[in-house]
């Protein structure tokens, strides 16, 4: 059956069966080589005897001789094939041109074949081996030679199997092909064996490569050392890049580590130990790698070394690891002396296993003395002032807890009877002997400060009450003194109003101050009382319907011309939002003319609303607008009105979260009146809707 041809090179050992096979193909050609000698030499005799009558004789002798060499032919090709039968698994023939199979005795590898057969490479050859092996069969009949190939079949059992065979051409007298004559064998198992040592060298290089492992040979008697490819990578070299020699490697060990590395090679091959070793190796760039050596030898009986195995390992990561967990060591144990926190390490049993100077310094006690449990003869107490039995303590609590213990206040009580405040955290560590970790805080100075701040805040508790009991009485005496005035104010009004009503001239104009006077008293009353709510009353503020406010103040002052353009929007104020235009209002209508027109408007703007009362009626000089809305100035008319009013408007306004200020309500000409102007912001979700209409008051 023909195969690929470059499936016949592989580098398994031949089989005895193969050289069987080889044997008894080298026989048949010798035997066809006399068998075409024998047929030249009867087709000579058969034409002289057809031209010389006379040795008629002869040539029945010579014809004798012909027929007793072919039947001894007849009889060793009869034997060859019962050798080859007997060596091999399947014999066949084919006709010249390969076109069909005349015989074929498949054994049990392949379905035999009695009658000739055209379907022979459909029924027996893999389909994808069809192309090449027709290939192959179209040079052989060229040449004229004998071939070998090695391709898949399908077996008589049906499945897909592998074969070898070879195949010999059978020439006639004249040195034509006549058949073609064959024997092959089953190598599937030898296939199968060959692919799995392919897969099983794949996985180990594929193996190699995660683990950056290497591995070596060296025939000590041949001094014959072989690679892997891998080590080749781990040296920086591409696989087989350069023939591998003992000095090769030694070329790349580090020169600093060189000769600690060849003394352990020999010392293993000396003293039959394996050889472990550590150490740089510099790559063709120049880059330094660490790697890890393992070897054995391996010795003859006499116990002469004869080969070194070995596998060479990339620990470089490693190393590198290694030498960050130092650093990290290094910098842990910088912070565990330096960090301005006691810390200890302790044990399941509480025992001191470390601790930093800064503990020592807390508890006035050395390292040594801690670690020797110095600590123990101390009392311990409470915040309370009680003492703090050992079942409290953190250390105690993070072994029955199981759970991280912070910042517990202990007392540490001296020996000379001193108090060391400390704030004790501790932490259960995963670890078999370190079992937790403290750390510990001196708080004395913070107790001080606490303590001191305590009494302190004592001291301004009782300062407190009796300030409240001394405000409390002042108002008691507050609101005698203005219901007595306040009544007063009420009797004197009302005589003030009579005298008015009935006297004339000076006397007239007496009565008349005299009534100005007691009002501006009730009015004096009554902003005390307002400024009291405004430091008394704290209330939450709630969404307050602006124009219900002004509508309801204009109403107040039934003999004054104000205008007023509405506007549904609510501001969040409190019970007190309508003294703002009470004041601004009542002053208006106070320091006019008695024809002063007052205008009331509302703008809504992106961040509130715009309140602005004004009115035609003397101005505010410049000089006192930044000032005018203190406690105490009195703006547009001097010695008049105790300057409160103002005051309050601003107070209230700031309660609100707006601001106040007054202009000229015509700029530049303070002269034609004044604009008091504020803002309010909105109401969250209080724009109401609606349609504004027009308010007058004359």
């Amino acid at each position: 059956m023909p195969a690929p041809p470059e499936t016949t090179q592989n580098h398994s050992t031949p089989t005895r069966q193969d050289k069987t096979v080889r044997d008894l193909s080298a026989k048949v050609e010798e035997l066809q080589t006399e068998i075409d000698s024998l047929r030249r030499e009867n087709a000579e005799l058969r034409r002289a005897d057809g031209e010389h009558g006379e040795l008629e004789e002869a040539q029945r002798s010579e014809r004798h001789e012909s027929d007793r060499a072919e039947q001894a032919l007849w009889a060793s090709e009869k034997q060859l094939r019962a050798l080859i039968a007997a060596s091999a698994q399947v014999l066949y023939r084919m006709s010249p041109d390969w076109r069909e199979v005349q015989e074929l005795q498949g054994g049990e590898f392949l379905a035999d074949t009695i009658e000739p057969n055209r379907n022979w490479l459909q029924e027996y050859i893999h389909p994808d081996d069809q192309p090449w092996v027709c290939e192959v069969i179209r040079r052989a009949i060229q040449t004229g030679t004998v071939f070998k190939l090695e391709h898949r079949v399908l077996r008589a059992d049906g499945t897909l199997g592998w074969t070898a065979f070879r195949a010999v051409p059978v020439h006639n007298a004249d040195g034509e092909i006549v058949e073609w004559f064959g024997a092959a064998r089953d190598i599937t198992e030898r296939k199968r064996a060959e692919e799995d040592l392919i897969i099983s060298e794949r996985n180990l290089a594929a193996s190699q490569a995660i683990a950056h492992v290497g591995s070596y040979s060296w025939d000590l008697e041949k001094n014959l050392l072989t690679w892997s490819d891998e080590l080749y990578r781990i040296l920086g070299l591409a696989p087989q890049e350069i023939l591998p020699t003992s000095d090769t490697y030694t070329a790349c060990i580090h020169p600093d580590d060189r000769d600690e590395a060849i003394r352990k090679i020999r010392s293993a091959v000396d003293d039959g130990f394996p050889e472990f070793n550590e150490h740089r190796i510099v790559r063709p760039d120049g880059t330094v790698r660490f790697v890890q050596v393992r070897s054995r030898v391996c010795r003859e009986e006499r116990g002469k070394p004869k080969l070194i195995q070995g596998v060479v390992q990339d620990i470089t990561e490693r190393k590198q690891t290694e030498e960050a967990l130092r650093e990290s060591e290094k910098k842990l144990q910088t912070l565990f002396q330096l960090l301005p926190v006691g810390i200890s390490v302790l044990d399941e049993h509480r025992k001191v296993l470390d601790v930093n100077p800064i503990l020592g310094d807390i508890l006035d006690l050395s390292c040594d003395e801690l670690l020797h449990g110095a600590y123990e003869n101390r009392r311990y107490i409470r915040p309370d002032g009680t003492e703090m039995p050992a079942a409290e303590f953190p250390s105690s609590r993070v072994i029955t807890e199981q759970t991280a213990i912070r910042n517990v206040d202990i007392g540490v009580e001296k020996e000379d009877g001193s108090t060391i405040w400390t704030n004790v955290s501790a932490v259960p560590l995963p670890f078999s002997d370190w079992r937790m970790l403290l750390t510990t805080s001196n708080i004395t100075e913070r107790k001080r400060t606490e303590e001191a701040l305590r009494r302190r805040t004592d001291d301004l508790v009782r300062r407190s009450r009796e300030l409240e009991a001394t405000r409390d009485e002042a108002n008691m005496y507050l609101d005698i003194m203005t219901h007595d005035v306040r009544n007063a104010n009420n009797v004197s009004s009302i005589y003030a109003d009579l005298l008015v009503e009935l006297l004339a001239g000076d006397q007239w104009l007496y009565a008349r101050r005299l009534r100005d006077a007691v009002q501006r008293s009730s009015e004096i009353l009554q902003n005390v009382a307002t400024i009291r709510r405004l430091q008394t009353e704290t209330g939450r503020l709630v969404p307050v319907n602006l124009d219900a406010v002004i509508r309801e103040e204009i109403g107040n002052f039934p003999g004054a011309s104000i205008r007023y353009q509405d506007s549904q929007v609510e501001v969040p104020a409190d019970n007190l939002l309508p003294v703002i235009f009470t004041n601004l209002i009542g002053n208006a209508v106070k320091f006019g003319e008695p024809d002063v027109e007052i205008t009331i408007r509302v703008v809504e703007q992106d961040e509130g609303v715009l309140v602005s009362v004004e009115d035609t009626g003397p101005g505010v000089p410049d000089e006192i607008k930044e000032r005018l809305f203190h406690r105490f100035e009195r703006g547009r008319a001097h010695g008049r009105g105790e300057g409160l009013g103002l005051y309050i408007c601003r107070t209230l306004v700031t309660r609100y979260g707006g601001k106040v200020w007054v202009e000229d309500r015509v700029a530049g000409r303070p002269e034609e009146g004044a604009a008091f102007k504020f803002t309010l912001p909105v109401a969250d979700c209080s724009r109401l809707r609606g349609t504004g209409s027009r308010a007058e008051r004359s």
